[in-house]
């Protein structure tokens, strides 16, 4: 169990950000790193060392994403519920029409995020937010590295065409 715990402190954050940039919502972000871990808990000793330890971690926060989008979209059905809007970003800048003026850039970005089919979406985060290389998304997402590469160019296609009035990005 120590082990674990180690396991847990080493990439807790990392997890936690590759899955808070993909639902944006904290206690959703929370729920789902926190699911990530028990599982990988109990399947530790299914854990082949084919990929590294944060692939492997990656890529069960990853499934465990998408089936929170899947309930999410099951529940939304039965109920009108908005109260997992993007979050707001935080500006500490003290000029308040730059900060008016970022905002609802960020807000664009955020839609148009949002916007993208979920493997362009996946693959975009991964490798425009987060910085993970061709090879380590490929891996991840289990995919090829043909794959990814077409992706993250139609999402950036996709991207442009979304937000083609934005001159300052």
């Amino acid at each position: 169990m120590e082990n674990f715990n180690n396991i847990i402190r080493e990439h807790q954050d990392k997890i936690y950000r590759l899955v808070f940039s993909l639902v944006r919502n904290e206690s959703a972000a929370d729920e789902i790193v926190q699911n990530t871990f028990i599982l990988a808990y109990k399947n530790i000793k299914k854990f082949r060392h084919q990929s590294s330890l944060s692939t492997w971690l990656s890529r069960i926060a990853i499934n465990n994403t998408r089936n929170h989008y899947r309930k999410r979209k099951f529940f939304s059905l039965f109920y009108n519920n908005d109260d997992e809007s993007p979050v707001e970003i935080e500006d500490i800048s003290q000029n308040i029409e730059k900060d008016v003026e970022r905002n609802a850039i960020m807000k664009k970005v955020q839609n148009a995020i949002d916007s993208l089919p979920s493997r362009q979406k996946e693959v975009f985060i991964m490798k425009h937010i987060q910085g993970m290389g061709i090879a380590h998304i490929s891996e991840i997402l289990e995919i090829s590295t043909g794959s990814v590469k077409a992706n993250i160019f139609k999402s950036v296609r996709n991207m442009r065409k979304n937000l083609g009035g934005i001159d300052e990005l």
